[in-house]
């Protein structure tokens, strides 16, 4: 059985490291990042298309933007 990971906005190092914690150390941090990378385009392109504002306004792409940098 797969676990669903709910993940906040922000992915700050102690925050993922608690995370890790919950998990065990098994837990490769770079595939948590990518997931979270992922749901993100998904949201921004549902909430854009929807009419939820444009895709430089949502907050998702403030994630996005701390993720890659």
């Amino acid at each position: 059985m797969s676990h669903v990971w709910v993940v906040p906005p922000s992915l700050t190092s102690r925050w993922l490291d608690d995370f890790i914690a919950g998990y065990g150390e098994d837990v490769d941090r770079e595939i948590v990042r990518a997931w979270w990378a992922w749901r993100c385009l998904v949201v921004i392109r549902w909430l854009s298309e929807n009419g939820y504002g444009s895709p430089e306004a949502l907050p998702e792409t403030a994630i996005l933007r701390s993720l890659a940098g």
